[in-house]
């Protein structure tokens, strides 16, 4: 995972530590750090984060939560402690056929936008982490995705048909010999159609019964966002981890996106990632939000964990009392009753 220290000051503010102390932090705490060096301005810390923190740290708001805890500091900036507050939309329609492969798929309306080259800051942070900026639409998703770890897609309305005056989506499963057409592949000029097996979640116009995406894995060509786009819709959904690794390992699409449904972000990630490309693209595109749908179908509860101080430190072979268990605890981000 590259890491941009300038884009950690965002979540840390003023007291982050510089680049080679969250080295040293995060060697004897957290994870082992490949290397430092200066792309496009910035310093970029490649993290290597393992399997079982992939699910949370494989962003940057993540990474920060972590450099926090350690030097016991409150996030200045937490997008995922601000109250969700999204408008919601009738214009929008959503079919799940699975709700077990997708148990959560929401999407937004934007009207009155203007498609341009992103702002230079933006170019700059993505291009430090060797993504290559295409306009400013596109590059918004990806930048929320590597900022909060919530994969999204963005359609040009006017090119999706409506039914009575509303945008169908379905999400099910593909039929063997049924094809998708995928956008190119980062370094590729030339998009890509796939045969599909059938064992494939598919992201729908349920209109016209036409393949728009490989669920959890890749974006479809489908409507896609060009300069001529004012209205579009943008989608952050959650599905099945396991079902999407199958998928983008037996068809040989392993990309950042499904590398982060593959290891399971967070159900409860897609309105606060809503919430934060509105806000982006308003700021570098214009338009406004005419309102989000959000289908929640399984509601994945926290667990209560009872926690034995005694049996804690004879496993670790330390002696912590219960009051810096529960300190260090809250520093995480865990909700802790005594």
């Amino acid at each position: 995972m590259l890491v941009v220290h300038n884009w950690l000051k965002d979540y840390i503010g003023d007291s982050i530590p510089d680049a080679r102390e969250i080295e040293k932090l995060l060697t004897f705490h957290s994870f082992e750090i490949e290397g430092i060096e200066t792309v496009s301005g910035h310093e970029v810390i490649d993290v290597d984060v393992l399997p079982n923190r992939s699910s949370d740290c494989l962003c940057h708001r993540g990474i920060a939560r972590e450099i926090a805890t350690l030097i016991d500091k409150d996030l200045e900036n937490d997008p995922l402690a601000k109250e969700i507050s999204l408008q919601e939309t009738t214009m929008i329609e959503v079919d799940i056929e699975d709700t077990d492969a997708c148990p959560r798929f929401t999407a937004s309306l934007m009207t009155g936008i203007t498609v341009k080259d992103s702002p230079q800051w933006l170019q700059d942070r993505l291009q430090a982490l060797g993504q290559r900026p295409i306009n400013n639409i596109v590059d918004a998703t990806n930048y929320v995705m590597y900022a909060l770890g919530q994969p999204l897609h963005a359609y040009d309305a006017d090119k999706f048909p409506q039914v009575d005056g509303k945008w169908q989506f379905q999400v099910r499963y593909a039929k063997e010999g049924e094809v998708v057409s995928l956008i190119a592949e980062g370094g590729k000029d030339e998009d890509r159609d796939i045969v599909l097996k059938g064992t494939e979640l598919l992201i729908v116009d349920k209109s016209s019964n036409t393949p728009i995406g490989l669920a959890g894995v890749k974006g479809g060509r489908f409507a896609g966002v060009d300069a001529g786009t004012t209205k579009i819709i943008i989608e952050a959904a959650h599905f099945d981890s396991t079902l999407t690794r199958k998928t983008a390992r037996g068809l040989g699409i392993v990309i950042d996106a499904s590398k982060r449904f593959e290891n399971e972000c967070s159900r409860e990630l897609p309105p606060y990632a809503q919430q934060e490309i509105i806000s982006l693209i308003s700021d570098i595109a214009g338009g406004a939000c005419e309102g989000t749908i959000d289908a929640y179908f399984q509601k994945k509860e926290n667990p209560e964990v009872t926690v034995r101080p005694d049996v804690v430190n004879a496993l670790l072979g330390v002696s912590l009392t219960s009051e810096q268990m529960q300190s260090l605890l809250t520093r995480a981000g865990v909700k802790v009753e005594k």
